[in-house]
């Protein structure tokens, strides 16, 4: 029987609104230092502190 790791996953939620250089930067540090195989990006529709968003839930 072949032991399988099983892949090393972080999340990076947030409303990105809008996405900017501070938010790009996470990531490639995150992918840089983090021992992880892979990085989802979660937005979220709308940050609960704002009542628009710039983007619409489909965008």
């Amino acid at each position: 029987m072949v032991n399988q790791s099983k892949p090393e996953v972080a999340i990076f939620g947030g409303s990105f609104d809008p996405p900017h250089r501070g938010h790009q930067e996470i990531v490639l540090k995150a992918v840089e230092h983090l021992d992880i195989d892979r990085l989802i990006i979660v937005p979220a529709y709308l940050n609960p502190f704002k009542s628009t968003s710039l983007a619409s839930a489909q965008k």
